[in-house]
């Protein structure tokens, strides 16, 4: 097995990490974004062939301060925008708007899934049954981890590390 496939692996199960600590509690741990980067420089480090190092800074960079923007605003939790952050360091500038685009749509999909099951009662059916979902409680967030994961997952063949 390559490194490049270990580092995907890497990427898929701490978004699939993420989208269940979201869904569960409405937060991701910073150890998950932490993980992604650090995972994003050995991955661009070791890739095959020349990463655009300024393009994929860049992505991240922008898009954490647009995060820390929205954040402020009360428009996305601290997680998310570090979430989005680490996985813009994969993508890089060309592929930052399909990213965006696919994360924006994927959230409206999510949003409206946790209205209906809300209206639905499934939290507190679940919360029955043992089972903690707060982003699921009336009143609460959405857990946008799920988008992210959703958009990262349809721009993941994409990459550009090789």
């Amino acid at each position: 097995m390559t490194f490049a496939a270990v580092a995907l692996a890497i990427y898929a199960g701490a978004l699939g990490t993420a989208v269940i600590t979201d869904v569960i509690a409405l937060q991701i741990p910073n150890w998950i974004s932490v993980l992604l980067v650090a995972t994003f420089f050995a991955a661009a480090a070791l890739a095959p062939t020349p990463v655009d190092w300024i393009s994929h800074l860049a992505a991240g960079f922008i898009v954490l301060t647009l995060g820390i923007g929205l954040l402020a605003w009360n428009k996305l939790g601290g997680g998310d925008v570090k979430l989005l952050a680490a996985v813009s360091l994969w993508n890089g500038l060309p592929l930052l708007p399909a990213l965006v685009l696919t994360i924006g749509i994927a959230g409206g999909g999510v949003a409206l899934a946790c209205i209906a099951l809300r209206r639905l009662g499934v939290g507190p059916l679940l919360e029955a049954r043992g089972f903690q979902a707060a982003s699921l409680a009336a009143g609460r967030g959405i857990p946008y981890a799920a988008a992210i994961a959703v958009g990262c997952g349809i721009q993941a063949p994409h990459f550009l590390l090789g």
